[in-house]
């Protein structure tokens, strides 16, 4: 009788144990699916996340690109202006002023006179040397 119901006890046992694995698996699979969704929506949530982010950045690169194409242009136009200025100022500082060409050109005609008169003068010596001789 012991026996008996020693195996009776232990039949009772393994029923409950097969009981609790199958409960334990149902409720594995249970978890495995609530575990997918949890990790689905999270995964989605970060991948949002990250898309605005990208959003964010690329709008923010586009602006810093808006940004040095007005420096650019700006030191260009700096730089041209800064080149064409240069030969303009040399020029206004190294040529002579109107007041200066005037006075330029009134000294070389008294010199053009000048050398009219020495060279008729250096002729009619001449002519007189050539005479009395």
């Amino acid at each position: 009788m012991k026996l008996g119901l020693l195996m009776e006890a232990a039949q009772s046992q393994q029923a409950l144990a097969a009981a609790a694995v199958q409960q334990l698996r149902e409720h594995t699979g249970g978890l495995d699916a609530i575990v997918r969704e949890e990790i689905r929506g999270t995964l989605i949530e970060e991948l949002t996340a990250l898309g605005d982010d990208s959003r964010r950045a690329a709008q923010t690169l586009r602006g810093l690109s808006h940004v040095a194409s007005l420096r650019v242009a700006a030191w260009s136009v700096g730089v041209t202006a800064l080149s064409a200025a240069i030969p303009f100022g040399l020029a206004w500082w190294m040529l002579p002023s109107r007041a200066e060409v005037a006075a330029l050109r009134t000294a070389r005609d008294e010199l053009a006179a000048h050398g009219a008169r020495r060279v008729d003068h250096q002729y009619r010596a001449a002519q007189s040397a050539g005479r009395t001789s």
